[in-house]
Order: C-alpha cells, then sequence, then structure tokens
C-alpha cells in the first residue's frame, strides 16, 4: 500500500476477490464491499502516502486455505486514521498464496497504542 505497487498487489490477490470494510455507525455498523479490481484502481490514483502497520497475527493453515488475523493501523501523511482488526482468507495455488477475501472493521476512536510505538 505504501508503494503503491499494483503489479505486486495483482500477484498475490484473486482479481475477483472481495474486500469487506464494517465500521461503526452509533449502535449499528455499516458494511461496504469492494472487488479487489476495484482495490488496485484506488491505489493506483492514491496521492496521500498511506502506511499499514500490523501485528501479533494470527495464521491457521489447512491444507490449500489459510486465514490470517491481526491488529493494524493506518496512518495517511503521518496521521493517525483509524485501527481495527484485519481477517484475510487465502488460497494456495500453483504460483504462491493469494488473497481472497479481506475483511476488516475501521475504528477511528477507542484503539489500544500500538506495541509498534509510533511511526518512525
Amino acid at each position: 500500500m505504501t508503494t503503491r505497487d499494483t503489479a505486486a498487489t495483482n500477484r498475490v490477490q484473486f482479481a475477483d476477490g472481495v474486500s469487506f470494510a464494517v465500521r461503526a455507525q452509533g449502535d449499528t455498523f455499516a458494511i461496504s464491499r469492494r472487488g479487489n479490481e476495484g482495490w488496485i484502481r484506488q491505489l493506483a490514483t492514491m496521492r496521500d502516502t498511506v502506511v499499514e502497520r500490523m501485528w501479533e497475527p494470527v495464521v491457521q493453515v489447512h491444507g490449500p486455505i489459510a486465514t490470517l488475523w491481526a491488529p493494524y493501523d493506518i496512518h495517511r501523511n503521518r496521521q493517525f486514521v483509524h485501527c481495527g482488526v484485519d481477517a484475510f482468507t487465502l488460497i494456495r495455488t500453483a504460483t504462491g498464496w493469494k488473497i481472497a477475501t479481506v475483511a476488516y472493521t475501521a475504528e477511528p476512536t477507542g484503539c489500544a497504542p500500538s506495541p509498534l510505538g509510533p511511526l518512525p
């Protein structure tokens, strides 16, 4: 994301994969859906510097499928935007592991301090 490398991103995800963002809105949640091709278009046109950091990933693998669950934070132009949890589903292909789906929460407040400390 930080380098806006669409070629590398295309290599590690299925073009027809999907991501879901879950944002709190009062007592309910707003859920938005985007195809991976839409993410590539957004990445290619990004002008801001975006840094996403993950820590303490939990990975489970069973044959050709895997999940990754990890807390994260996002900074845009060195300013904190939100934190949350990323949940990835991956499938092993002949060319390696690829991301099939992503679901994540986007929490602008109530974030515990990152164990990674402030951005360097």
